[in-house]
């Protein structure tokens, strides 16, 4: 037998915390680019090709923009789903938004980078 309540809590906090990634990463995503371009986590230095090229927690920034593309239509899902009070369909979506500037700080490989 499946404890339908407990499923639901779990996803919640799955949920919850998938978000919460994305937002820190986009954060300090954020930081690299404005603040100190070649910023990484744990006191390391960002590669001299990558400068200017948000990577966020990674040390490559195609890896942060694949994290954010995954985290990205669930996010515009919850924003457009019926059925969801309008505190969560205003918090899914401005997640949305700060994902999706997130993939602007990280552009492709092959497009440069706007921020030089």
């Amino acid at each position: 037998m499946v404890n339908l309540s407990a499923q639901a809590v779990a996803s919640r906090v799955l949920l919850v915390m998938l978000g919460l990634l994305g937002f820190v990463a986009v954060l300090l995503a954020a930081y690299q680019v404005f603040v100190q371009p070649d910023w990484l986590m744990l006191g390391r230095q960002q590669a001299e090709q990558f400068i200017g090229r948000a990577s966020g927690p990674f040390g490559i920034p195609n890896s942060l923009a694949a994290l954010l593309l995954l985290l990205l239509p669930p996010a515009v899902a919850l924003t457009l789903r019926p059925g969801a009070s309008a505190v969560q369909r205003v918090v899914s979506g401005y997640l949305a938004a700060v994902f999706l500037f997130g993939l602007v700080l990280t552009p492709a490989a092959g497009l440069g980078s706007p921020w030089r």
